[in-house]
């Protein structure tokens, strides 16, 4: 009805909240299961977002390539951005620092 595009900005808009939540909110395991939650349900939103997304804009024959190549990327950047994340954590002694750098990478993705 509305199309894939207000999932996506949902999803993250989701992830932003998240990462700052992480960073700047989190106290105990209770705060930590909500935003795992709220991460969660974010993440769903970006793949129902996604998958319209590819249907409208690949051809039938391309449809599989290109979901392939989304996911692809997906798993690249968590590849890197965790190594990139580790060695942030390291350099500035905590581990939230990876989460703020998510919200900074959501962001870039939103616009």
């Amino acid at each position: 009805r509305y199309g894939p595009r207000p999932a996506l900005i949902l999803g993250f808009v989701s992830a932003i909240f998240v990462g700052l939540a992480t960073t700047f909110l989190m106290r105990n395991r209770v705060d930590f299961y909500l935003i795992t939650i709220l991460g969660s349900a974010g993440n769903v939103l970006l793949l129902i977002g996604i998958m319209p997304t590819v249907f409208r804009t690949a051809s039938p024959e391309r449809r599989g390539e290109v979901y392939g190549s989304v996911q692809a990327t997906r798993a690249a950047a968590a590849t890197v951005l965790t190594l990139v994340g580790g060695k942030l954590s390291e350099f500035s002694g905590d581990y939230r620092a990876t989460y703020l750098l998510g919200s900074l990478l959501a962001l870039v993705g939103l616009i």
